[in-house]
């Protein structure tokens, strides 16, 4: 078991444009960028921690009123910033980690939002879009410009996952994330989210798994998945069951060896579930589990546990919901 604080690396340079890979780490309101509009909609805690940590100048509830808020404060030599729960090539904009087709900017459904965006024009220096993965991949890559050329701004937003916490008041993206940009006139090329890996004597290891508040080994033969539900086509699509056996394979491509423990929170959304059984001391334990963009695993007994997946379960888990 670790313990881990995921400090980033980045370091904060104030320029005439935001560098790839160049933002601060947050530990007081403005240090992203102000007006700041933050998302409402119930979720892991991430929105309210962020709340109280950024100190948001505005909530909304739905697209068209995160852009509303912003031309609230004109400034165009700000940064606006657009916060809420995400995934490459997408913002939540109001219903929390579950993040359903009405209330998200993304790069499939810019028709929703183009003229949203578009009242931007000239009102700011750039525009930073602040959530888990939203500038990695291709999606990523397609969405940041899609909003820089219809904002005509300069458009950023992290590969890695955003995580809030209250213990350090902080915000602040993985170690191992780049800040994706994008500007009208530049489409950038993909960029991925920071890789993680099992190897195979890892994959056969003796997983872990915190039971009356201490952590408990238990032979993955041991182990009973009594549900596995993942997104369908997409993320549009409603959660699907999986049969036992092949969910069985894909928790072997989840470090459940090595968990973490941290008070921070991630602002991902919802993209599978699952539950456990298993027996310690003679009694029958059943755990539950969420995964945030196919990257993270949160026990939902424990919420300061969590587990790395491999960056081969997102490619599982897209090839079954085609």
């Amino acid at each position: 078991m670790q313990t881990e604080t995921l400090w980033p690396t980045f370091i904060l340079m104030i320029v005439l444009w935001i560098p790839l890979n160049a933002y601060p780490q947050a530990t007081a309101a403005g240090a992203y960028g102000s007006p700041m509009t933050l998302e409402t909609g119930a979720d892991n805690g991430f929105l309210q921690c962020v709340s109280e940590v950024l100190r948001p100048d505005y909530r909304h509830s739905a697209t068209p009123e995160a852009f509303e808020n912003l031309l609230r404060q004109p400034d165009s030599s700000a940064i606006a910033v657009i916060a809420g729960h995400g995934e490459p090539g997408l913002i939540c904009t109001g219903t929390g980690d579950s993040c359903n087709e009405n209330t998200d900017v993304d790069s499939s459904n810019e028709n929703n939002w183009k003229g949203s965006a578009r009242s931007l024009q000239g009102k700011f220096r750039n525009l930073l879009l602040l959530g888990c993965n939203i500038g990695a991949e291709q999606k990523g890559a397609d969405l940041l410009y899609m909003m820089a050329q219809d904002t005509q701004m300069r458009v950023v937003a992290s590969t890695g996952l955003i995580w809030c916490d209250r213990a350090t008041s902080s915000v602040y993206p993985q170690s191992g994330a780049r800040w994706q940009s994008a500007g009208p006139a530049s489409k950038p090329s993909p960029l991925p989210r920071p890789v993680y890996t099992i190897a195979a004597a890892k994959a056969n290891a003796i997983w872990s798994f915190k039971v009356s508040g201490e952590f408990r080994s238990v032979s993955p033969d041991a182990i009973t998945v009594t549900a596995f539900q993942f997104i369908g086509t997409g993320r549009r699509g409603e959660f699907r069951d999986l049969d036992r056996t092949r969910a069985l394979s894909l928790l072997r491509l989840i470090d459940l060896a090595h968990p973490f423990v941290t008070s921070a929170i991630p602002g991902g959304v919802i993209t599978a579930k699952f539950a456990i059984e298993f027996a310690v001391g003679g009694r029958t334990v059943e755990k539950h589990f969420v995964i945030y963009n196919d990257e993270i695993v949160n026990d939902l007994d424990d919420r300061q546990v969590f587990y790395r997946t491999d960056t081969r379960l997102s490619e599982r888990l897209h090839d079954l919901s085609r």
